[in-house]
């Protein structure tokens, strides 16, 4: 906000000093130079507010390394929420079919590659897959 702050007041600014020296300055050749000295004036100050400064640079290229932190922490945590969803969904399943051991394979997505549920029988099969909506090629007895 303060960014923008600054921006409006210096353009405001320039437009007040272009106004008082367009109305003090006869018509005439002169007025033309000035219209046109103005004009690039203005341009340059609104085209200014898109070129970083080396202040701005650095604050950018910090603000960059937090970005990439988060990053790197969101990443860790998305591991850790995987990991936690694969446990929970092992104690549902494992509850489902009667107490039996369950071991779950997420793929990199998070997504379901594999089930795998000790001495499963057909019908365990058939319940986890329709309870639990997962592809029976997928559930493997172990």
């Amino acid at each position: 906000m303060k960014f923008l702050g600054e921006y409006i007041y210096t353009l405001s600014a320039c437009l007040i000093i272009a106004s008082v020296i367009f109305t003090s300055v006869p018509s005439g050749p002169l007025k033309n130079t000035l219209k046109a000295a103005v004009g690039i004036v203005l341009a340059l100050v609104s085209v200014s507010a898109f070129i970083p400064d080396k202040a701005d640079t650095e604050a950018y290229y910090e603000g960059m390394k937090e970005v990439v932190f988060d990053k790197n922490n969101a990443d860790e945590m998305t591991g850790l929420v995987m990991e936690q969803t694969r446990k929970l969904a092992e104690k549902k399943i494992s509850e489902k079919v009667g107490g039996k051991k369950v071991n779950i394979t997420l793929n990199e997505n998070g997504n379901i590659e594999k089930v795998e549920i000790e001495n499963a029988t057909k019908a365990d099969k058939i319940v986890v897959s329709r309870e639990f909506k997962i592809e029976i090629e997928k559930i493997q007895t172990s």
